[in-house]
């Protein structure tokens, strides 16, 4: 006689039950595993449902497809900011994500990718994304050759990112009186 397997299994050989293996599952009576579609998973055998991917990690649907086991990791410079996610959306040019991360940084102010040439440049705002946003750092002015030169010995921007001119520290003034 052949036999009626309850969720979470499927019948093999129409004799006996077996589980579910693990990325499939099955949550109806007498029915065949299915296998976790893309952004879900089922870890263990004999699941009757498919558990979303965490933020953070997605479950892709490849060629081969053998159902979702686990979930991946979004690598760096990627992110899944929701559940369930199928797969992980890069940061826009000017942010970073670390692996496994939810959401995008914004790049800090001083850079920006791939990274600002020359000595002394930087970026005045965070998440900058062309090189033409790189300014003079701190303590740099623009020289009458267009590069960034170091202001001198006692002198300072006063913390003015892209400065003109350099002014007397300070530390010189206290110096000086």
């Amino acid at each position: 006689s052949l036999r009626f397997c309850g969720p979470g299994e499927e019948s093999a050989g129409g004799q006996t039950c077996t589980p579910c293996r693990s990325g499939y599952h099955n949550p109806n009576e007498g029915a065949s595993c299915i296998p976790c579609p893309a952004g879900l998973f089922s870890e263990d055998a004999g699941a009757t449902r498919c558990e979303p991917c965490a933020v953070g990690s997605f479950a892709a649907n490849d060629q081969g497809f053998t159902g979702n086991a686990i979930c991946e990791l979004c690598p760096p410079g990627y992110v899944a900011p929701s559940m369930g996610s199928a797969v992980c959306t890069a940061c826009a040019a000017g942010s970073y994500a670390a692996g496994g991360a939810t959401g995008c940084i914004l790049c800090p102010r001083g850079t920006y990718q791939p990274g600002c040439t020359g000595d002394g440049k930087t970026t005045g705002a965070r998440g900058a994304v062309e090189e033409s946003e790189c300014t003079c750092a701190l303590d740099y002015y623009f020289a009458a050759d267009g590069f960034c030169s170091r202001c001198a010995s006692l002198t300072t921007t006063r913390g003015e990112y892209g400065a003109q001119a350099c002014a007397l520290s300070d530390a010189a003034i206290a110096t000086i009186i």
